[in-house]
């Protein structure tokens, strides 16, 4: 009887700490489902919504007049499959590293549509966006339009340049995008985030109503997004390089 009881005692200790990690991992902001990125330090303060409160190391140069955030780099050649086919399933929902809000609406026809998406900064902290990675998946094909602005400003907003890749999906419908944004005879007003601003990025895409599968739809697209702020100063040169980037001016 002693015997029996010591038994079932190990057994439900077991089943209660098997349990309770399963509940633990389901609770995370992202799912590291592979692993691929679990130990990538570009990743770990990436939280669902974006944390409430960030630190960011300020850049020292104001490049208004003929300056270039990140001069212009030579386009990064992968040798093998681009490795952001590996962490399609690492998160489920939009992550950040800085408090953003998220929208994502879109615009068009059957026949070509626009993607709109609005980073607003909800902490009462500036943060800048210089050199920060806006990846998310989207319709396959861009039509070369990628539009970025930011909304504190009625007179424009410089020149803002990117670096960027399209990752076609093997599903033949969708593609993934990662963009560095980069900025060209911008002040500083102008590519920084107060508090209560917003950050515009929008794409086009040329549709076909009449092909299967039609693309990705904008609630769905909202959740791959992933947007990596510069808060070292390190201007995110390891993930344009990581991804394979090359430079769109202007």
């Amino acid at each position: 009887m002693k015997t029996l009881l010591k038994y079932f005692l190990i057994s439900a200790f077991i089943c209660l700490t098997s349990c309770s990690g399963n509940e633990d991992e389901s609770m995370l902001p992202h799912s590291l489902s592979n692993k691929s990125i679990e130990n990538d330090t570009n990743y770990k303060n990436l939280l669902f919504n974006g944390p409430d409160a960030f630190d960011q190391v300020p850049w020292p140069v104001n490049y208004e007049i003929w300056g270039e955030s990140i001069p212009i780099p030579g386009d990064h050649t992968l040798t093998g499959p681009n490795p952001v086919l590996d962490e399609l399933n690492d998160f489920k929902d939009y992550v950040s590293n800085v408090p953003l809000t998220l929208e994502v609406s879109s615009t068009g026809g059957s026949w070509y549509k626009r993607y709109k998406y609005t980073f607003t900064n909800r902490s009462q902290e500036s943060m800048h966006v210089d050199a920060a990675v806006f990846m998310f998946v989207g319709p396959k094909n861009t039509s070369g339009e990628r539009h970025v602005s930011i909304l504190n400003n009625v007179d424009g907003h410089g020149h803002p340049q990117q670096d960027f890749v399209e990752v076609p999906l093997g599903n033949g419908a969708d593609s993934y995008y990662i963009a560095r944004l980069v900025f060209h005879d911008v002040p500083e007003a102008k590519r920084t985030l107060t508090p209560g601003s917003s950050l515009v990025y929008m794409i086009g895409f040329p549709m076909n109503p009449f092909s299967s599968p039609y693309g990705i739809s904008v609630e769905n697209s909202m959740k791959t997004v992933r947007f990596i702020a510069d808060l070292s100063g390190n201007k995110n040169e390891d993930l344009v390089r990581k991804y394979g980037t090359k430079r769109y001016t202007n």
